[in-house]
């Protein structure tokens, strides 16, 4: 277990998983915070959780992702931005898995920006699961590489 833990909290891991999920989630944020108005409907197909609510979802999630995922780049209170990323791919994954579960064949609404359109599948549930995996070292580990954190704290030099 030590020699997992040793991975995972290896400064160069927990670098490029900052990077890769903080981009993934700035990339994710573009297209839903120009266009809010099909965000919501996206949200909408969804199914999951009352219509009224659905201008909310589309306006603060969006700057969520986007507010989040360039913490994690900076590396700035980057446990607090894996963790939020975390909480919203759990979120995520509720809605597409109950959809799954219910045969829905949709959009995902995931990744729109440059055209990019995916069906609601499988794939899409346990890439989520791969993503939530991928918070796991920067959300665990206490020193931080290349990341505004290390001005505020003396560690990682």
């Amino acid at each position: 277990m030590s020699m997992f833990k040793d991975i995972i909290t290896n400064r160069f891991t927990v670098l490029v998983c900052r990077i890769l999920i903080g981009a993934l989630f700035i990339y994710a944020s573009i297209s839903k915070i120009f266009h809010p108005v099909s965000f919501a409907a996206t949200f909408i197909n969804y199914n999951v959780a009352p219509e009224f609510i659905a201008p909310l979802v589309a306006v603060f999630i969006p700057w969520f992702e986007f507010v989040f995922g360039c913490m994690l780049v900076l590396g700035f209170r980057t446990q607090t931005a894996a963790l939020g990323i975390a909480l919203l791919l759990m979120g995520f994954l509720v809605g597409i898995g109950i959809n799954l579960a219910r045969g829905v064949q949709m959009d995902c609404g995931c990744f729109e920006f440059f055209g990019w359109r995916e069906n609601l599948d499988i794939f899409t549930f346990l890439r989520d699961i791969v993503f939530i995996a991928l918070t796991i070292p920067p959300l665990i580990s206490e020193k931080h590489f290349l990341a505004v954190d290390v001005l505020f704290r003396n560690e990682g030099r």
